[in-house]
């Protein structure tokens, strides 16, 4: 499956590798790109509850929502 969420706080390319890197590391996600100009990640996944990479986003300085 595939979902975009909306990702705010992110002002350079470090935070789209971080955004990324944090993203990638939720099991279930299979690929991911991450957009600094439209604030947002298109995630491929499957078998995830997308809840969950909201919430470890916001565990960290980037907030995210769908």
């Amino acid at each position: 499956m595939k979902t975009t969420i909306n990702v705010s706080d992110m002002t350079c390319g470090h935070c789209v590798k971080a955004v990324k890197n944090i993203i990638l590391d939720v099991d279930g996600v299979e690929a991911v790109e991450v957009s600094l100009e439209n604030a947002n990640a298109t995630i491929e996944y499957t078998n995830l509850e997308v809840q969950k990479v909201i919430d470890e986003l916001n565990k960290t300085n980037y907030k995210a929502s769908i």
